[in-house]
């Protein structure tokens, strides 16, 4: 029998796929109505691959978020968390948060796991089918990160909750034409904070990691404002011919780097240093 937290998992990764959808449609309309270049093309194959990694998270909440997490849950978590209680949920985020933006940080500095997210920043636009375009091969270590909210002891229906929602509000940062608001600039991962980090300028590269917040980025230094216009885009993107391929993000590259490297150590210090 399905479990009542996996049934609660499965309908929100159905409003948000939907909602996902809805809101790219809206969006194009306006930028049609204004007269604002779109590449279709582009914006399909981010949708494309949204698609696929959705059914990845599905799967993957299926065998893992309600499999392992909730054992380890049961069974291993340090800190008993009382989920009715509001200030759990509060707690969850801004840890989640932080954690976040190390992850994120670590995904622009470690090769290997750059090869995945730059599938999200090889696109040269930014609206919100960019948003969609994401990695499925990131189900290879983000459902291990996610291991540390049971651990201490938060229910995993805090993270399916909390993950969803993140994912639909972080869908509207990524907009091109919502002009700079020094309030929400200031505070939070706003569309102009979030163009900074999609875009390829000297200055902006490596800046501006934070999901919800930007007091990580300015307390680690990492903050940059917006102050010239931004190019979007990767410095190096690896050669494909198909979306298929380009789902692969760097991962054909690093590996034939690796092949071709001087020794295990060598190809080893390819994976864990920095992108190319």
């Amino acid at each position: 029998m399905t479990s009542v937290p996996t049934l609660i998992s499965d309908h929100l990764e159905v409003a948000l796929v939907v909602s996902a959808g809805l809101a790219i449609a809206f969006e194009m309309v306006l930028l049609r109505r204004w007269r604002r270049a779109v590449d279709y093309r582009d914006v399909t194959e981010s949708m494309a691959m949204g698609l696929v990694w959705a059914g990845a998270r599905v799967v993957g909440a299926k065998a893992l978020l309600f499999g392992v997490l909730m054992w380890t849950w049961q069974h291993l978590s340090l800190f008993t968390i009382d989920v009715h209680d509001p200030r759990s949920w509060v707690a969850y985020w801004l840890v989640g948060d932080l954690l976040y933006y190390w992850t994120h940080r670590a995904e622009h500095r470690i090769r290997a796991l750059w090869s995945s997210h730059l599938v999200h920043h090889s696109s040269e636009q930014f609206n919100l089918a960019t948003a969609v375009r994401q990695p499925w091969t990131e189900a290879f270590y983000k459902p291990f990160i996610a291991l540390w909210a049971p651990l201490l002891g938060f229910h995993p229906i805090m993270g399916a909750v909390v993950g969803i929602v993140s994912l639909a509000v972080g869908q509207w940062q990524h907009l091109d034409w919502f002009p700079r608001v020094r309030a929400l600039d200031a505070t939070v991962m706003s569309p102009s904070n979030h163009r900074v980090h999609h875009a390829r300028n000297q200055i902006y590269l490596d800046r501006n990691f934070g999901g919800s917040l930007v007091l990580w980025d300015k307390l680690f230094g990492t903050y940059e404002p917006e102050d010239e216009t931004p190019v979007y885009g990767v410095l190096h993107l690896p050669l494909a011919h198909s979306t298929a391929g380009r789902s692969l993000g760097g991962y054909p590259e690093l590996l034939s780097d690796m092949r071709h490297a001087a020794g295990v150590r060598s190809a080893l210090r390819l994976a864990v240093g920095p992108p190319r």
